[in-house]
């Protein structure tokens, strides 16, 4: 009598829930990169730039000031800067096309700005706009990039991120001058990179079911394209138990499953074979107990 089994899951079933599990384990995997590592390693490469661009304008000053040209001036209170300098700083920004939208600020020992270079509006160091730049008043000299270049003179080398209310976020880099004289504030917004995660989180949800939907498809053609050979071998297997020892099975793939499907066959033929002279050996006996010779031997 044979023997129940519990019931369990097949290899197509089995397949299937495999390649779901790996399906989500990508997605789970996705999501983890575009909204939580996306932002941070994004930010760093962010200051890199900005560290790289201010250590230019720095090594740009170093170079000036080896050839003996002074950069700047306070004559009865009006600025000069020396206009070669200028020249050569807006071509070394003009060169750097990694920073599109950044705000370059550059003061002297008094904290006072010789030359700012605003690119980014609003600009949350300078608290400056659009509106306020036209304003005969507007002073480059606010309290908050005050209180960033006293910080940068105070550490040599500084980095702090500003952050409001409303969202918006700025990060500033600061580098110091060769002997102190000038403090280098290079700058630029992060909104757009807070922007760019929110849009893949708002996407995350139906690509994932899309995927999800694609995976299962995907697993269900594979699944019954690998267990194929196993249902015909099975079938094959259950005629054999009615008797029927001639039956041959597809072995013409060159996996595993092609060797299998060959073990099958040569095993049907050797059954068959087997059966075969059994059967002869059975009528040969019938035939010899059946005839004369073997009866009167049989009564002797």
């Amino acid at each position: 009598m044979k023997q129940q089994r519990r019931p369990s899951p097949g290899i197509r079933a089995q397949l299937m829930l495999f390649l779901s599990f790996i399906c989500l384990l990508l997605l789970g995997m996705y999501w983890f990169l575009s909204t939580q590592l996306l932002e941070p390693l994004y930010n760093q490469r962010i200051e890199a730039q900005l560290a790289g661009q201010a250590d230019e304008i720095v090594d740009l000053i170093a170079q000036t000031q080896d050839e003996g040209t002074i950069i700047s001036s306070w004559d009865f209170g009006v600025l000069v800067v020396d206009s070669s300098f200028r020249t050569k700083l807006y071509e070394s920004l003009a060169a750097n096309t990694q920073l599109t939208n950044f705000c370059v600020d550059i003061s002297d020992s008094t904290l006072r700005s010789i030359i700012t270079i605003e690119n980014l509006y609003p600009c949350l160091l300078h608290n400056s706009t659009l509106s306020a730049r036209s304003d005969t008043g507007f002073s480059w000299d606010k309290s908050t990039v005050i209180e960033m270049r006293r910080a940068c003179r105070a550490s040599g080398s500084w980095m702090q991120v500003l952050n409001t209310s409303g969202g918006s976020s700025q990060v500033v880099v600061g580098r110091m001058s060769r002997g102190g004289d000038y403090s280098v504030l290079v700058s630029t917004s992060l909104v757009h990179v807070a922007e760019a995660g929110q849009v893949l989180s708002d996407m995350l949800p139906m690509a994932a079911v899309l995927v999800f939907a694609f995976a299962l498809a995907a697993a269900w053609l594979f699944s019954q394209w690998f267990t194929r050979p196993l249902r015909v071998m099975s079938a094959a297997a259950r005629q054999m138990a009615r008797g029927n020892y001639a039956v041959q099975v597809d072995a013409n793939r060159r996996d595993e499953l092609g060797a299998l499907a060959e073990d099958f066959n040569q095993m049907a033929t050797e059954v068959q074979r087997s059966a075969s002279s059994t059967m002869m050996f059975s009528c040969s006996s019938r035939w010899a107990l059946s005839s004369p010779v073997m009866s009167r031997t049989v009564s002797a």
